[in-house]
């Protein structure tokens, strides 16, 4: 199913392709665009966007061109075929290829993403490794379901990691629920300093002790705009 990554786009977060294989080289996946559109025969006929206008493609001596479509299509009657490609991170021969329709650029508000996804794999599927922190060895890593994470996230604002885990193994099927305890403790690290920002977008962790050092220096700049004012 496509529908958790067509809310995430509507709340202006990344999509996630989640899968049993393995964690990604997000750096290397990259996304590609083909539009679209049906002829009157009920075929499908490949468009190219070029300097906002559609076009078609035809070879001639060899050689590829591109002529402009007259007149052009309307948007929503353009299919974009949309296509993530990534490989994994163990093993760079293994890649990964999901597809999905969306709108074309222009297209009514009330046109989305169709609901599901095609998975296609490449390769010989390695075997699942540790994580580069787990101190248990025997133990492989295995990714956590980004819904399962979301429903952490939202829980351990009110409530200790324990009885969050406890709660979702409860009210959970397992295949559901966060793996152990870690993973809800490292959600609720995570969330706790998701909204520490610097202006210039790193993130900066507060204590006790930044905090004081943070508010004498407030209290300096107002006792300096102080006699600043005075003075004038």
């Amino acid at each position: 199913m496509h529908d958790d990554n067509i809310q995430r786009r509507r709340a202006g977060r990344t999509r996630t392709f989640y899968d049993d294989c393995g964690a990604c080289d997000k750096k290397g996946g990259r996304i590609s665009m083909y539009p679209y559109v049906m002829e009157s025969n009920g075929s499908m006929r490949r468009l190219f966007l070029i300097n906002k206008q559609y076009c078609c493609e035809r070879k001639q001596n060899g050689r590829r061109t591109y002529d402009l479509l007259q007149p052009q299509p309307r948007p929503e009657s353009v299919s974009t075929l949309t296509r993530y490609y990534v490989a994994c991170g163990a093993d760079m021969n293994f890649r990964k290829r999901v597809t999905w329709f969306s709108p074309s650029i222009g297209a009514p508000a009330t046109e989305q993403e169709s609901s599901y996804a095609v998975y296609e794999y490449r390769g010989k599927q390695p075997q699942a490794v540790q994580h580069g922190n787990a101190k248990n060895a025997a133990v492989p890593y295995v990714r956590t379901h980004p819904t399962v994470l979301d429903k952490v996230g939202a829980q351990v604002q009110h409530a200790v990691p324990k009885d969050v885990y406890n709660d979702l193994l409860q009210s959970s099927d397992p295949a559901d629920a966060p793996r152990n305890m870690q993973s809800v403790r490292n959600k609720k690290h995570y969330e706790k300093n998701k909204g520490c920002r610097k202006e210039d977008g790193h993130r900066y962790n507060l204590n006790f002790a930044n905090e004081i050092l943070h508010v004498l220096a407030l209290s300096l700049v107002f006792c300096i705009l102080e006699l600043l004012s005075w003075e004038a």
